[in-house]
């Protein structure tokens, strides 16, 4: 399963977090290997943000902490390999 959360809605929505997590829908459930990266902005100056998802940010203050923290923030690139 992958999780990304981002400051637009779109395929070219800015990055904010990666997170994946392998599972088995059939069997044990939950493995113990998962991934989480931060994405660094800087890398993405082509990818969108939208000002509509600002605004929903805004209201998810418990979301908030986690997705927009700057510490261990990593290229898109270097995430994405």
């Amino acid at each position: 399963m992958i999780d990304i959360e981002g400051l637009a809605t779109g395929p070219d929505a800015t990055i904010l977090t990666i997170a994946a997590q392998s599972f088995d829908p059939f069997g044990k459930g939950y493995y113990d290997r998962c991934y989480y990266a931060r994405i660094s902005l800087e890398s993405q100056e082509n990818r969108t943000i939208e000002e509509g998802t600002i605004q929903w940010w805004s209201t998810q203050k418990e979301a908030q902490k986690e997705a927009f923290c700057e510490e261990g923030r990593v290229d898109l690139n270097i995430a994405l390999d």
